[in-house]
């Protein structure tokens, strides 16, 4: 009867008092009850969820630090501009003081100082006297009747310019319009 006994415990049979072998190749995470279709949707849902915050996260830091990029190059850019029209206000400055002739000199020479500097950092005139009226470009105050072709530019009261290819301001001008038969 003990050699049974013993057969039984060689087989893993279970006995008395004592706990039943355990597969030792199965670990506790892989362990997993069986999941109906409703609760296999539950855990595909969950994990979406998850992925859809953590996206969320991503975007939102993404774009915090593009804000913060994107300030700190706004703040770089003008630095670098105020740090080129200096000059400029310090040449103005000394021709505010100064007495005498020569003070008109001084004050055309800052402001082509200040034109090259513009000139500099990208800054164009817009073209306009003599060339054909352009809406984009010009906005006229006035028109004038003229032997010029109509739509011609025929005085500028204040130029115009363009950074890069855009519009800063126009240039507001006076316009030919054709010669009446009446005059």
């Amino acid at each position: 009867m003990k050699e049974d006994r013993d057969d039984e415990v060689a087989e893993g049979q279970e006995t008395e008092g004592e706990a039943p072998a355990l597969d030792d190749s199965l670990d506790d995470t892989e362990v997993q009850a069986p999941q109906g279709p409703e609760e296999a949707l539950k855990e595909r849902l969950l994990e979406r969820e998850a992925t859809v915050m953590r996206l969320m996260a991503d975007f939102e830091n993404l774009r915090r630090r593009t804000a913060e990029r994107e300030l700190g190059l706004r703040e770089e850019v003008l630095s670098d501009v105020m740090e080129r029209l200096l000059p400029v206000a310090d040449n103005l400055e000394r021709a505010i003081a100064a007495d005498g002739p020569g003070v008109k000199e001084g004050v055309a020479m800052t402001l082509e100082s200040f034109r090259q500097t513009l000139s500099a950092l990208g800054l164009e005139e817009v073209k306009a006297k003599g060339m054909p009226f352009d809406p984009h470009l010009h906005e006229a105050l006035q028109e004038e009747p003229s032997a010029s072709p109509e739509g011609t530019i025929l005085e500028v009261f204040r130029p115009g310019y363009r950074l890069g290819g855009r519009l800063i301001r126009p240039a507001l001008v006076k316009v030919a319009k054709a010669l009446s038969d009446e005059s």
